[in-house]
């Protein structure tokens, strides 16, 4: 496939039209060259290692989905806290048709700025895997990928073959964020990725020891022309013990990072910053209760009553509903037709979900 490059540089790699239908829909794009890589085999590739696993492009979402949610039946729960969190959001992520055909790779290498994975890839410290014609293949960090709009650090002859997402540690936690304005198939508002990994700290001349940031990643989507590190406030984390002082530094310092103005693309400027202020609180109250379980004699945060409720997860209470009917009087000759309500035939199978859908499709 690489060779086919430099016979038609102009070419565009895909698995799906997912985002190159729309373009070609609605912006009256123009592709010379379509080059379809659904059955390449190197694209499909899944490697598990011992210190994570590596996805090729080519893998749908749904199969990277149940990949995720394999390796975490599979592996410790401690390994797979960044799996878990994938896979959650992807089952946010748009719908099931859609993330069928859709790839990895496609998502990644499309480089929208309210893409829901490639946030979590940036802080989870995922590598991309990129190979070319006549040249070593080299490997780029999430963080370091995505250069501007829709612009990535990848040459028109290179081809994006595989994702490493690495395992995380012991101590080490990793969670996904993402508002709509609806939970199911939609585009996001803004969505986060977060990971920290703490290290115990002995304290000041033989005092207690404190569980301190020793790593962190922060990316955000839906706030900047690209998928961006949220540098400063990973700054203000790093080498400082995980508590509220930290919290407030962390928060004040992303203020810089995130700033969208009133008139930015999109708008709800003033809203979106609180969004991904609410997003860094809700990472930092998640971490703590999962220390608080599995350190419980070495971590006490100190959390007032109610910030509990801001790490526990979306729950869809089942769907309830109520008809009322008329009585219809009598007619003379004992009937009671005109107005009365029938229940349809399909009703019962439609509501239990025992309907079957039958598309016909004329060529």
């Amino acid at each position: 496939l690489p060779s086919f490059s430099p016979q038609a540089p102009d070419a565009t790699t895909l698995s799906c039209v997912v985002q190159v239908g729309i373009e070609m829909k609605f912006k009256d794009a123009g592709y010379r060259h379509l080059a379809a890589v659904t059955h390449v085999p190197e694209l499909s590739k899944i490697r598990v290692t011992d210190r994570g696993i590596e996805v090729g492009a080519g893998v749908t979402l749904t199969g990277l989905q149940e990949l995720l949610l394999q390796q975490v039946a599979k592996q410790p729960p401690h390994k797979t806290r960044g799996f878990a969190a994938a896979a959650e959001q992807l089952r946010w992520f748009a719908g099931r048709q859609i993330r069928n055909v859709g790839t990895l790779g496609g998502n990644v290498a499309t480089a929208s700025p309210i893409s829901d994975l490639n946030p979590l890839w940036m802080a989870f410290g995922a590598v991309f895997r990129l190979a070319s014609q006549g040249r070593q293949a080299r490997e780029v960090p999430a963080s370091k990928f995505f250069l501007g709009y829709r612009k990535v650090d990848m040459a028109p002859w290179e081809l994006l073959l595989s994702v490493r997402i690495p395992f995380t540690g012991a101590t080490e936690f990793a969670k996904e964020f993402k508002q709509a304005p609806r939970r199911d198939d939609d585009i996001a508002i803004v969505n986060a990725g977060m990971r920290v990994r703490l290290e115990q700290q002995a304290g000041a001349e033989g005092g207690d020891q404190t569980w301190v940031v020793a790593d962190v990643g922060i990316a955000y989507g839906g706030v900047a022309p690209k998928s961006i590190m949220a540098e400063k406030a990973m700054a203000a984390l790093r080498g400082r013990p995980w508590c509220q002082e930290t919290l407030d530094a962390a928060l004040a310092a992303l203020r810089e990072d995130v700033n969208v103005a009133p008139t930015a693309p999109g708008g709800r400027g003033e809203y979106r910053n609180s969004l991904a202020a609410s997003f860094l609180f809700k990472f930092y109250v998640h971490v703590c209760l999962a220390m608080q379980e599995a350190h419980p004699d070495t971590f006490k945060p100190q959390l007032p009553p109610g910030y509990a409720s801001a790490a526990a997860g979306y729950q869809r209470p089942p769907v309830r509903g109520v008809q009322f009917h008329h009585a219809v009087p009598k007619a003379d000759d004992g009937s009671a037709e005109v107005g009365k309500d029938y229940r349809h035939m399909s009703a019962d199978l439609q509501v239990s979900g025992g309907a079957t859908l039958i598309l016909l499709f004329v060529c």
